[in-house]
């Protein structure tokens, strides 16, 4: 059984632990908006049997709470989509009217996962990993798939 909880300073830790293995650095970056620390953000936590298995992080502009992380450390679980719910209910909860989420282009399985769960693709930031390089020299040119990393997708789910 899978049960969400908010990121609370006693999962702090783990949250910097599993960004920085699952990106490379707690750096994030979309177009018009950097995080030194993304994991300074709110959030909620997945656990399976009282274990951590997943982390969404998640910032509020008050239109859009805006999906900047969503890790799982336990594949094919329900995980995700436990997360995503999650946000949803955070998003309504205060009042937002859209859930929005950024990921490359080559990162087919997030594509689909999105797409499975409702959001609509309402844009491409062409050519923006080059600028992700420059900050964070260790991005790839070639990513999952052997797809070249070039561009950012905005996806989108609007709510109510």
């Amino acid at each position: 059984m899978i049960t969400l909880r908010p990121l609370a300073e006693g999962g702090r830790e783990w949250a910097r632990s599993v960004v920085a293995d699952g990106f490379g650095s707690t750096m994030q970056m979309r177009p018009g908006r950097t995080w030194e620390d993304v994991t300074a953000l709110e959030g909620l936590i997945a656990e399976v049997d009282g274990t951590p298995a997943g982390l969404l992080l998640y910032e509020d502009d008050g239109d859009a709470l805006e999906v900047c992380v969503i890790l799982s450390v336990a594949e094919a679980r329900g995980v995700g989509t436990a997360l995503i719910d999650g946000a949803r209910d955070v998003a309504t909860s205060v009042g937002c009217r859209r859930l929005r989420v950024f990921t490359g282009n080559d990162n087919i399985d997030a594509i689909r996962f999105y797409q499975r769960r409702g959001f609509d693709m309402v844009a491409l930031h062409r050519d923006f990993m080059d600028e992700v390089r420059t900050q964070k020299p260790d991005v790839p040119v070639i990513g999952e798939s052997g797809i070249a990393m070039r561009h950012m997708l905005e996806l989108e789910q609007l709510l109510g």
